[in-house]
């Protein structure tokens, strides 16, 4: 990402994709700085997010931005993830571990993109990573999924591998949600993270509990706005 400096607040933009955001910014900070972002940042869409810091949310309501993140941020570790494995181990055995917990679980690749790309449109319309946007950026991600009888997308985790981040587990199974996160982080750890963020909407009590059965822990809280820059003079 490209970023700049107004006001003392940094921007962050994608300009090819008509993207901003802005990162843990206090109201008398936005407020300096809205009239500069009129001008320069008309079209784009713009992402206020805020992560264990004061949310200004009658700021948020006054510029008509739109609440799309209210989530939980969890964390788990290489040892906490070991915790689960032995758990594991001393259910099934040693020789069925690596499998027992991403059984089902099968990787997005170019082959069977398109069926992931169907139903992650489908399921969340007004996320910014369309499937896309995930296709021109397919080096950031790594995304499992669950298929149907059909052949079909029913389940999914989507990792983003350069932040070790579980950015999104869309299933309303608890078998499922397990599975799927602990695929995500088995992956991250075998990339070399030494822990792995899960954002979790806090509505999502299932991939809650799915997340603390693995060993995630609850360390904060983030949420995220969004709303189109439209100047007129």
């Amino acid at each position: 990402m490209e970023h700049e400096i107004i006001n003392g607040v940094e921007i962050l933009t994608e300009p090819s994709q008509g993207y901003a955001q802005i990162n843990d910014a206090s109201e008398e900070e936005l407020r300096s700085v809205w009239p500069k972002l009129l001008e320069k940042y008309t079209g784009y869409e713009l992402f206020f997010c805020f992560r264990n810091v004061p949310v200004p949310s009658s700021l948020m309501e006054e510029l008509g931005a739109k609440l799309l993140d209210d989530s939980l941020e969890m964390r788990l570790s290489v040892p906490d993830f070991e915790e689960f494995l032995k758990a594991v181990i001393a259910d099934v055995g040693a020789g069925e571990a690596a499998k027992v917990s991403v059984v089902g679980v099968t990787p997005i690749t170019e082959e069977n993109f398109e069926a992931f790309a169907t139903f992650h449109d489908k399921s969340n319309p007004d996320m910014y990573w369309t499937s896309r946007r995930i296709l021109e950026r397919i080096d950031l991600w790594q995304i499992f999924a669950c298929f149907d009888e059909t052949g079909g997308v029913s389940d999914y985790v989507m990792l983003m591998r350069p932040a070790a981040e579980i950015f999104c587990c869309y299933t309303k199974d608890a078998t499922k949600a397990k599975a799927l996160l602990a695929a995500a982080a088995q992956n991250a750890f075998v990339s070399g993270a030494e822990e792995t963020l899960y954002m979790i909407d806090k509505d999502e009590s299932l991939c809650i509990n799915a997340a603390t059965a693995l060993g995630f822990r609850q360390c904060g809280f983030y949420q995220g706005y969004r709303v189109i820059v439209n100047y007129s003079k």
